[in-house]
């Protein structure tokens, strides 16, 4: 289906992209959100799994406070880490609700996010953009420009097209020192020309469908190993390193180097967050868990000892930037904050996420495959905050909404 660029829509996610700071960092898209829910709290009009997602960031939402109740959590760290579910769930609501009565509303309200984003970084840089600018906010805006220009205002656009054009912006992403960028455009494209415009009739044929999620899962663990050794085999490489920049050569050395490869390398933080999980499981340690446990010394002790520190004493110093318990990772942020009902939200939205993109995969444009496989590495591999909170729900509202009218139509061509 070929999109029109509607202009209020366009507006509506520039201005929504807009970040203030009143208790901490909030999107203008969020606190309409609030207010969208709000005023139809009694008469959200939502489909079955739209509700699944708001019923489970409630328990989350309650199973932080509980945490913050029994752990003794400051007032202020509380309020932000009991209202973080809620914002999120708003902004899924009030972002579902807005496409459910007009999904050509999709495209430019995209466009108008990620453009305002950008101002935004532009005009209010933070140390991070600054660092890297295409790592921290260009390179993702790139992307996500591309990916929704072709997957809704361009009749069709051939597969090989798309792959050759995003082995071009993977090329660049790893030169100027981002690996995400790097690989996941290449993940989408290859799955992108295998699965999209499938037959409806034939789909279940396909091995995925018939493995189901679960087993796909099982599945891609073995792969995903192997695409760490392999990476971190090719990063080891001093022929493959010369080609890239110092500071990017210095840092992929390093984490290749370890004994367990890029990957952990890349996300450390699990040999601290996974120890302060196990030990409160079921209340966590509240919102902005601090680490009064020793994690973060026996986190920097593990990383030297697996050869992921290159001097001890220098990186020790240097590492200890942050009060709090690492986690960087979307699920053991919540499982250490909130215990397992906070996890598990994040693994239900993950699976329900998952399943309605598989079952759609056939319709579903280029974009959804590029998101999916973001938000998948996220879950388990980026940090959950401001801005992930309100891209994320953002994506899932999107998948959610343009899924349900994918499948409506597959109905009616069945019939």
């Amino acid at each position: 289906m070929l999109y029109r660029f509607i202009p209020s829509a366009f507006l509506l996610g520039l201005f929504a992209s807009v970040k203030i700071n009143f208790l901490g960092e909030l999107y203008l898209g969020e606190i309409f959100g609030l207010g969208y829910v709000a005023a139809q709290i009694f008469k959200l009009c939502l489909s079955r799994e739209q509700k699944r997602i708001l019923l489970f960031a409630s328990f989350w939402a309650g199973a932080q406070l509980v945490s913050d109740i029994y752990n003794e959590t400051e007032a202020l760290d509380a309020m932000k880490g009991v209202l973080s579910p809620v914002i999120f769930g708003a902004t899924f609501a009030f972002i579902g609700g807005y496409l459910k009565n007009d999904i050509q509303r999709c495209p430019a309200m995209l466009t108008g996010i990620i453009l305002g984003g950008i101002v935004q970084l532009i005009l209010f840089p933070n140390p991070y953009f600054l660092l890297n600018y295409w790592k921290w906010g260009l390179g993702s805006a790139a992307l996500g420009l591309f990916a929704v220009y072709v997957s809704f205002y361009f009749q069709r656009v051939e597969s090989y097209l798309i792959f050759g054009l995003s082995l071009c912006f993977s090329t660049l992403s790893l030169a100027l020192g981002s690996r995400s960028l790097a690989v996941f455009p290449l993940i989408a494209s290859i799955a992108y020309s295998f699965f999209h415009r499938q037959r409806v009739e034939t789909r279940e044929k396909t091995f995925i469908w018939r493995l189901g999620i679960i087993k796909s899962i099982i599945i891609a663990l073995p792969l995903l190993i192997i695409l760490n050794y392999t990476l971190g085999f090719i990063l080891s490489s001093e022929a493959a390193l010369s080609l890239l920049p110092s500071d990017s050569a210095t840092t992929y050395r390093l984490q290749a180097a370890g004994a367990y490869g890029l990957l952990l390398g890349g996300r450390s933080e699990v040999l601290a967050s996974l120890p302060a999980f196990w030990d409160k499981p079921l209340l966590g340690h509240g919102s902005w868990a601090k680490d009064i446990g020793g994690y973060q010394n026996e986190y920097l002790y593990l990383r030297y000892q697996l050869g992921y520190l290159s001097h001890e004493g220098a990186d020790y110093t240097n590492n200890l930037t942050s009060m709090l318990i690492p986690t960087h990772s979307y699920l053991m942020a919540a499982l250490v904050w909130a215990g397992v009902m906070g996890g598990a939200f994040w693994l239900i939205t993950l699976q329900k996420s998952l399943q309605l993109f598989i079952n759609n995969a056939a319709s579903l444009p280029y974009y959804f495959y590029v998101g999916i496989t973001d938000f998948t590495w996220n879950v388990f591999f980026s940090p959950f905050g401001a801005s992930s909170r309100w891209n994320s729900s953002v994506f899932l509202a999107v998948l959610f909404a343009s899924a349900k009218i994918a499948e409506l139509k597959r109905k009616s061509v069945v019939r």
